[in-house]
């Protein structure tokens, strides 16, 4: 599978982790529209904290992404925000950008200070590899506990063209309503204004990853990051009413990465959708659906059949 035209990544091994990829990058080879969301864990990990506050700054305008995986910065301090931006000071100076536009993901151990100069050291490779079809190598990087990786394809239409949306995601555990630890980061050749992403994008999460549990737990580096090319001719969506078909094909890719997680939960031999009937709003019909999903008792149910 290859990226979306505009979209180049890679995946290289920093020693993180033994004997596997364990550093992710993904490029938009001009500034790209973004939009994200992130954990509401009240303890934010280095990298939610500075990539939050690089899209304010930039207005929602990313150059690349950093992932690693094996440590995920967290509870770790102002030596963990430290070392976030020293990762993110060499990104930027590899690619010719400023820092706010990078934006940073780690998970992992929790607790652990990021061993930042193995990934300083390992970008320049990781730079170097950067190809259209690098999302597969990219999408093993970012794993954890992870049984497989999970990438994901959808098309649309804009206008006269036809575009793609190309998703890559990692989960596993701790795997939560408003996400958990959950990574997933989609690319799009698509025109839109990053206010357009932000509503595109908190639409399809609600249809997708903010419907999802595994144990119930919540963590510290949810991130689920949207970028837009703009490679595709057309005006640019802007408007809510915009892009239909982008936004169906948005909601596809995101669902379809959510089932993923889903059925690779951490010790999961069984997946459980839950349909809720006769409920007077959505809302209503969310906490029936969340109250059942939490259960012990409907877990042990599930499992023993």
């Amino acid at each position: 599978m290859k990226l979306p035209s505009g979209f180049l990544a890679a995946g290289v091994r920093a020693g993180i982790r033994r004997r596997r990829p364990d550093l992710a990058v993904i490029v938009a080879e001009k500034p790209a529209a973004a939009a994200a969301l992130f954990t509401k864990n009240r303890f934010l990990a280095a990298p939610v904290i500075l990539s939050r506050a690089a899209l304010q700054k930039s207005g929602g305008r990313i150059k690349g992404v950093v992932i690693n995986s094996g440590c995920a910065n967290a509870l770790t301090g102002r030596e963990g925000i430290a070392a976030a931006r020293r990762v993110r000071s060499r990104t930027a100076q590899l690619l010719g950008c400023a820092e706010e536009e990078i934006c940073l993901a780690s998970t992992g151990v929790i607790g652990e200070p990021l061993p930042d100069a193995k990934i300083r050291k390992a970008l320049p490779q990781a730079v170097l590899r950067l190809s259209a079809s690098g999302v597969e190598t990219a999408s093993l990087a970012i794993m954890t506990t992870d049984v497989g990786p999970k990438v994901a394809q959808a098309t649309f239409r804009w206008g006269a063209k036809r575009g793609r949306i190309v998703g890559i995601a990692k989960g596993a555990g701790m795997i939560h309503p408003d996400m958990a630890t959950m990574l997933a980061f989609l690319m799009t050749s698509a025109p839109a204004t990053p206010h357009f992403l932000r509503g595109a994008l908190r639409e399809a999460a609600d249809a997708s990853f903010h419907t999802i549990s595994v144990d119930g737990d919540t963590s510290t580096n949810d991130t689920v990051l949207l970028m837009a090319s703009g490679r595709l001719p057309g005006a640019p969506m802007a408007a809510p009413g915009d892009g239909v078909d982008f936004r169906r094909a948005l909601r596809q890719v995101c669902r379809t990465l959510a089932w993923m997680i889903v059925r690779d939960g951490e010790g999961a031999t069984r997946v459980m959708e839950i349909e809720v009937r006769g409920a007077s709003t959505q809302r209503e019909a969310r906490v029936v659906a969340h109250v059942v999903a939490t259960s012990p008792l409907v877990k042990t149910a599930l499992h023993g059949g």
